[in-house]
């Protein structure tokens, strides 16, 4: 139940909601270490960064002014924001001469219906296809195309969330989340491209590859351990070496292993 105290806002994805017991969670054991200020949880599993925006601006003016927000983005997430159906359909941005805009989502029965350009030479459209999986090694997601647009949608969604945190005066924290592979393929331009543009924007945020790899040599143990087998989400330990980074984050305590930008 929400109480008089002061709030943390948490806004995110399944790495933000948690998985676990519910006292397992980021800000649940963020809470547990700032009894002074009651966290409120609005992560949703399978949320992308244009979702995670929406409800941010949903609530925002709910938010007192000064109050900590802190937005988690999962290196993933970049993928979803592109996308009009993920589990049931999702509104979407679309880009426009002027920017983008807000579609709403479609019904399922359009969201399955197939709304392709058509297309001139299908022996062509077979050739580029089949040079981009070979390049992407057989990841569309990879595809450069595909790279572009996710980049400057995801952008855009972080600059929305950057301007409304100016204009009703929040003060803003960005958690930027990796799944396990991060320590194995530690070369990801999802990673790159959203700590770039945090950097590039002046936003303080955590990063909790570095975060994990920090409290994992500390325990003598692989920052894998700190994910759920099978799952890929943080467990219990993973989210409180997270929780515990942002409270020092916010009392202004040095950051270790250089986890905040």
């Amino acid at each position: 139940a929400i109480d008089s105290r002061p709030k943390a806002w948490f806004f995110g994805d399944s790495f933000t909601a948690g998985i676990g017991e519910p006292g397992e969670s980021v800000p649940a054991l963020y809470e547990a270490a700032n009894p002074a200020r009651q966290a409120l949880n609005y992560g949703v599993p399978g949320y992308g960064v244009d979702q995670i925006w929406l409800r941010y601006r949903q609530k925002s003016a709910e938010i007192a002014s000064s109050s900590p927000v802190f937005i988690g983005i999962l290196t993933t997430d970049l993928d979803r924001s592109v996308l009009g159906y993920f589990f049931g359909p999702k509104p979407q941005f679309r880009k426009t001469e002027d920017g983008y805009t807000l579609v709403p989502p479609a019904t399922p029965e359009a969201a399955g219906r197939d709304t392709a350009e058509p297309i001139d030479s299908y022996a062509v459209a077979v050739l580029r296809s089949l040079a981009e999986l070979i390049q992407t090694g057989f990841d569309r997601s990879e595809a450069p195309c595909q790279r572009r647009e996710k980049i400057a949608l995801n952008r855009y969604l972080i600059g929305e969330i950057i301007a409304e945190a100016e204009r009703r005066q929040h003060d803003l924290r960005w958690i930027v989340f990796t799944g396990h592979s991060a320590f194995t393929k530690p070369n990801n331009w999802r990673h790159d491209f959203l700590t770039g543009t945090l950097r590039e924007r002046g936003q303080l945020f955590l990063d909790a590859r570095e975060v994990l790899s920090c409290a994992a040599d500390a325990a003598d143990h692989r920052p894998e351990a700190f994910f759920i087998p099978g799952d890929g989400h943080l467990n219990r330990d993973g989210n409180a070496a997270i929780a515990s980074a942002l409270a020092d984050l916010v009392a202004g305590k040095p950051p270790a292993c250089r986890t905040v930008r």
